[in-house]
């Protein structure tokens, strides 16, 4: 078969096309191998776990006391020795945020109160075993050991490369919020205190962020003004009173007001008993998470033994899941709660969230956050 077609003048070409055919079916055969992978990007690159929507692990838990008795349990043992079968827990995180409540110091500045905690700087090697990489100072204890103790506590926190917010040798220092990119999620991090204002810091002077409750519009200022920055804050509250199952009102009020201006995680500590969960405005609120470690002697009807660790997933638009494991500590070592210390905690939860109207899921090993209570949330 000949075919004649005119082109771009009036003369005729005459042509085989069996002769053309066969120069394209090389090109077809790899325009249709290409295809199907073009597709399937297009179709899932937004996929939650993809490289555009990583997801991370934020580990959280409340007060870590290396001090006394522990310290002791450290010198005999080791430095991993108070993180118990947890600690593969623990590690397994991407990134680790806990209260710091003990001073790192050889210092002998005893500030005058009835409880002055102190470990010898190396002890921070324990924090390192458990891959803590953000520590809050904003509390009661950071100046146990007057300015030196707080010197030496961030001091060897920097050489350490653990990085802490809440504390500081000026208010300056003390106020700057942390901003961490992990695996493409920017994280920002604030630590207060409400508690303690004779340790706040000053122009001059080293000590605590200190946030008046009747005065707080600087720093929800300052929230607002992170929130738009980052894909996740964290602000990190000491308040509240020890040994208390309940936070009080006052501090419901603040937490919401604290929600309201940009907070994605409230990580509060104070009670030294980890107290309930709220899902306020699609965020979460952990009023009071506790201490995971300490030589305290345990309240056989408050149970301030039982603690929980909290991994909560994240991606860019905010939390996807929350873990709760049930920790229960003895002989200055923390453990996964089993048996009746494991029931017992996760009724003093349930229990503690109640009025929150907060939901979870009992899975054999840990509690979760049930589906129905997120919002905006992706589970």
């Amino acid at each position: 078969m000949v075919l004649r077609y005119p082109v771009g003048n009036p003369s005729i070409i005459t042509c085989n096309p069996m002769k053309h055919i066969r120069k394209l079916i090389p090109g077809a055969i790899l325009f249709l191998i290409w295809i199907p992978p073009l597709i399937l990007t297009a179709q899932f690159s937004d996929a939650p776990g993809s490289a555009r929507s990583p997801i991370i692990t934020i580990g959280l838990s409340g007060d870590t006391m290396l001090a006394r008795k522990v310290e002791e349990a450290i010198s005999f043992r080791s430095y991993r020795y108070p993180w118990g079968d947890i600690l593969p827990v623990i590690r397994a995180t991407d990134i680790n945020f806990f209260n710091l409540a003990t001073t790192l110091t050889l210092s002998n500045e005893a500030a005058a109160k009835v409880l002055n905690f102190k470990v010898q700087p190396d002890r921070v090697k324990t924090l390192q075993e458990a891959r803590i990489q953000v520590c809050s100072l904003a509390n009661d204890h950071i100046l146990d050991y007057s300015q030196s103790g707080l010197r030496d506590t961030i001091a060897t926190l920097d050489a350490a490369r653990i990085r802490h917010a809440g504390a500081g040798h000026d208010i300056a220092q003390a106020a700057r919020p942390l901003k961490i990119n992990q695996n493409g999620i920017r994280l920002g991090f604030v630590s207060i205190s409400i508690n303690d204002p004779e340790w706040s810091a000053g122009p001059t002077q080293g000590g605590t962020f200190h946030v008046s409750v009747d005065e707080p519009f600087a720093l929800f200022d300052q929230l607002s003004m992170l929130d738009l920055d980052n894909d996740l804050l964290i602000v990190s509250v000491h308040w509240g009173s020890p040994m208390r199952e309940m936070p009080e009102e006052s501090v419901v009020t603040f937490a919401h007001s604290l929600v309201e201006a940009g907070a994605d995680i409230i990580h509060g500590h104070g009670a030294r008993l980890f107290q309930g969960v709220e899902i306020y405005q699609d965020r979460m609120i952990l009023y009071d998470t506790g201490s995971i470690i300490d030589d305290f002697e345990a309240s056989p009807t408050l149970r301030n033994d039982l603690c929980f660790f909290v991994r909560a997933q994240v991606d860019r638009k905010g939390l996807r899941r929350v873990e709760f494991v049930p920790v229960y500590k003895s002989k200055q070592q923390v453990n996964r709660a089993q048996g009746d210390a494991f029931r017992m905690g996760v009724r003093n939860l349930l229990k503690r969230s109640e009025p929150f109207k907060t939901q979870f899921l009992v899975e054999p090993d840990q509690l979760v956050l049930a589906p129905d209570a997120f919002g905006r949330w992706d589970i």
